[in-house]
């Protein structure tokens, strides 16, 4: 018997929304599709530390111009060392190798400030919390979280769990927060990125999320001995200031050099801040594992400090960033 036409025609429809409904939000379990087109610029950072003389490995994440996680392949992405040197030949052209980190398990140690200018008003506290609440809601049932919070000194309030409940208490409860004082934010970054360096990056993309309304003034680390602890061990920090009268200058220098991404928020606008907090957990989900191979004929001695420019073209935008290491 044949079908009436009308009803092929409805059937020929269904078919073929279900199908790009299931291209659209099948490729990664957080994020839908970036259509080429809708693409206007490109953000791109990762980190990168060498594992022996001619590879380095790190993590690479790439969005569009509004955060969201981009597709990209192995041949998207290129990069060159570079290294004083007195003969003009002081470059190399790596191979790049990337895989999507989508089915691996993600691991971030979450710092909370509770310095003196958050109680003041008192809405900035509520603010934060409600953003690492977000963080946690939208984890993946085996990715792991710990949270420290600060101000004068740091505390580590509830050690690597996937427990959601047992997060969400820690994060909630006004029992463990600190007395308000100094800022202690390089020690809570250092100590973040200590912790979460001692899993196994084979297991987990591990990843600091970092939270301030302040500037610096007292920790027991420097700051340069913060950045060095990040990039030796890889470890990207992404960074929300909150901007309750501070520049945020330096918390995106944090995020640029060790190769997260950074976030403002304004006093007045807290409800974004949710927002913020599952882009992050969104990006990190969709970052991507990267392995770069030198050439040996071609690499300098060992104790030689390089720079790795890497540069990834999407469509017709390319960008890059840069990380130095010594080679081993």
């Amino acid at each position: 018997m044949k079908v009436p036409f009308y009803r092929s025609l409805t059937l020929i429809l269904f078919i073929s929304i279900f199908t790009a409904s299931y291209v659209l939000t099948g490729c990664n379990k957080d994020d839908e599709m970036i259509v080429s087109g809708d693409v206007t610029d490109v953000n791109v950072n990762g980190s990168l530390s060498p594992t022996n003389h001619t590879t380095a490995q790190g993590n690479l994440f790439v969005t569009d111009q509004n955060g969201n996680p981009l597709s990209i392949t192995s041949n998207d992405v290129s990069a060159v060392m570079t290294w004083t040197s007195d003969d003009p030949a002081g470059t190399s052209n790596g191979t790049v190798t990337i895989n999507s980190v989508v089915s691996q398990d993600i691991a971030a140690a979450i710092t909370m400030d509770y310095s003196g200018s958050m109680y003041s008003p008192s809405t900035l506290i509520p603010c934060m919390v409600d953003g690492v609440s977000a963080y946690i809601n939208a984890m993946s049932s085996n990715d792991l979280a710990e949270i420290i919070k600060f101000s004068t000194s740091v505390s580590l309030v509830r050690p690597f769990t996937n427990n959601k409940t047992d997060l969400l208490t820690a994060v909630q409860s006004t029992a463990n927060n600190p007395s308000a004082g100094s800022t202690a934010l390089y020690e809570s970054i250092y100590n973040a990125t200590n912790d979460v360096s001692a899993l196994n990056s084979a297991d987990y993309l591990r990843a600091v999320i970092a939270f301030t309304d302040g500037g610096e003034n007292a920790s027991s680390v420097t700051r340069a001995q913060m950045i060095s602890q990040a990039l030796n061990y890889a470890i990207p920090v992404f960074t929300i200031t909150l901007l309750n009268g501070v520049s945020p200058d330096d918390m995106k220098n944090i995020a640029d050099t060790t190769g997260g991404f950074a976030f403002t928020v304004l006093p007045d606008s807290c409800n974004n801040i949710s927002n913020i907090y599952t882009q992050i957990n969104n990006q990190v989900n969709n970052a991507y594992s990267m392995s770069i191979t030198w050439p040996n004929f071609e690499m300098p001695a060992a104790g030689t400090l390089v720079t790795v420019t890497v540069s990834v073209t999407y469509g017709s935008i390319t960008k890059s960033f840069t990380k130095s290491y010594v080679l081993l």
